[in-house]
């Protein structure tokens, strides 16, 4: 790597480095004091609480680590243009692209190490965290107020899917279930439909049932069994489909894959939301690379007449903006309005050919 390389990512990391462990803490402290109430009235042990937030780290960095590059690049940037270092540069025939090469060959890198943490960490501290919360913070409290659950998906033990249509919380039943039976290697053997269900002290209680084996690629073998009720013993109690919603959270990109492709030819909404989860999970990392491409041109374009705090206003401006187009194309997709593939990319293709456009003006 040239001097000049290493000069324009040296005035990179620093604030990289710093902005990251600023939001990382901002996200901790906000989180504290919104759940303080919970936390005194529950008393909970210092070191409990110590163990909560670690396991929250590896998620709080991946999510604020594309801030922290934008910051860094409006920041570095500003601070080159300001003092007309980039005019040098460009005047000795170096172009745009090569003064941005370094910060972009970096953040390809973060982008590897936020895939790395959010596939190897990310989950199983998720669900480390969100145990700790229902055991130590809310006492395993039942969801308040919803009384009945749309779209259930979980994986069972003993490597069974479930998919229930709505699943009433008071009630103990369900309605619409599609069950299936996986072998060691995640591929479906046998499937169970029923049209309704109920929790019957020890098993559930299908009605309007039809038992489907399945051959080595998924299809049909030979007629169902029909049943018009059948007692399903499994280990999965009301408690377990209660939670079962949030599961996905918990799940990697494989994972979530073939969940995805387990539940071909169930609900289209639960489709939907597998789709665009997945997608959403494959441009996470590059979303710092956005940031660079987004932040650059407003560095380059109003550096010299910017100060830091006009930087650091103009990241966040750009960052709500940014997250606020993701966040709809996410509903969107999750909605059928778009292709649920597309929704979680609208952010990264509107913003990234906002930033090249920009980048194309810089003079």
């Amino acid at each position: 790597m040239r001097l000049l390389e290493q000069y324009i990512l040296r005035g990179f990391l620093a604030p990289w480095f710093w902005s990251t462990g600023v939001f990382v803490t901002l996200y901790v402290v906000i989180d504290l004091f919104d759940n303080l109430e919970d936390v005194l009235k529950a008393q909970v042990p210092f070191l409990i609480l110590l163990e909560y937030y670690a396991s929250l780290i590896p998620f709080i960095v991946v999510q604020t680590i594309p801030l922290a590059v934008l910051v860094a690049t409006i920041y570095s940037l500003s601070y080159l243009n300001r003092n007309y270092e980039i005019v040098a540069m460009r005047a000795g025939g170096i172009p745009l692209l090569k003064i941005l090469q370094p910060l972009l060959l970096f953040t390809f890198f973060i982008s590897g190490a936020v895939l790395w943490i959010n596939e190897t960490y990310v989950p199983n501290n998720l669900l480390h965290a969100q145990s700790i919360r229902e055991e130590y913070i809310e006492a395993r409290v039942e969801q308040a107020g919803k009384k009945v659950l749309e779209n259930v998906t979980i994986y069972g033990s003993n490597n069974t899917l479930f998919h229930l249509g709505q699943y009433n919380l008071a009630e103990e039943e369900f309605t619409h279930l599609t069950l299936l039976k996986q072998n060691e290697d995640q591929k479906p053997v046998s499937k169970i439909i029923a049209q309704s269900g109920n929790w019957a002290q020890d098993h559930w209680e299908l009605k309007q049932v039809f038992v489907f084996q399945l051959g080595p690629r998924g299809q049909v073998v030979g007629p169902p069994e029909e049943y018009k009720t059948y007692a399903l013993r499994i280990a999965e109690t009301p408690a377990d489909f209660a939670k079962g919603e949030a599961r996905i959270e918990y799940m990697n990109i494989a994972a979530l894959l073939r969940h995805l492709r387990t539940l071909r030819g169930t609900s289209p909404a639960v489709l939907r939301r597998l789709e665009a989860e997945w997608n959403y999970r494959l441009s996470l990392p590059l979303t710092s690379l956005i940031m660079v491409i987004l932040g650059a041109p407003f560095a380059l374009g109003y550096g010299r007449k910017a100060s830091l705090l006009t930087g650091v206003a103009l990241s966040f401006g750009l960052a709500v903006m940014y997250f606020s187009v993701t966040a709809v194309g996410m509903a969107l997709g999750k909605g059928g309005f778009v292709p649920a593939w597309l929704g979680p990319w609208l952010g990264h293709i509107l913003f990234g050919a906002l930033g090249l456009g920009l980048l194309r003006r810089v003079r």
